[in-house]
């Protein structure tokens, strides 16, 4: 097994030691758009610093019930065509 990112693991054992503190009930039992609402909240205190120099752009993949709503995230200047991440 490889090493994990030493800034992920520190993330990770937050993340563990404030579930602990914080017992809840499982996600199934709770209303979704409380899951929602706790998943955009912990995503934007995270991502505090998150990169400015990209290009953003929202768009729709046909899928087999409908669109697929994606975003894809590009370094800004990026020389086209370039890979998908």
């Amino acid at each position: 097994m490889g090493v994990i990112d030493p800034d992920f693991k520190t993330m990770l054992e937050a993340l563990a030691k404030q579930a602990a503190e914080q017992p809840m009930p499982p996600l199934d039992q709770l209303p979704a758009d409380m899951v929602r609402a706790g998943y955009r909240m912990l995503r934007q205190s995270q991502d505090q610093n998150a990169p400015k120099d990209l290009d953003v752009r929202d768009f729709a993949v046909p899928g087999p019930h409908g669109d697929i709503p994606v975003r894809l995230y590009e370094p800004k200047g990026l020389a086209s065509p370039s890979g998908l991440l």
